[in-house]
């Protein structure tokens, strides 16, 4: 994981729960399954999606959002 505990990371940790929760699906053991992740490019979603991995023990595949200006 990620070396430190801060706050994008205890958010993350909630999000996966709840996800799970919501789902009605338990933990992976195997990290056999993956989870999408799509995420701002802020100094704390690296965080943020490590909370959801640690959780749910999925793998991650971290989506960074770009933003476009429209003209």
């Amino acid at each position: 994981m990620h070396g430190h505990v801060c706050g994008g990371m205890l958010m993350g940790y909630v999000a996966g729960l709840s996800a799970l929760k919501a789902l009605n699906v338990e933990r992976e053991r195997n990290m056999d399954k993956m989870v999408i992740i799509k995420v701002g490019d802020k100094h704390a979603v690296g965080c943020f999606a490590d909370g959801v991995q640690f959780m749910t023990e999925y793998r991650q595949k971290g989506v960074k959002a770009a933003d476009v200006p429209l003209r």
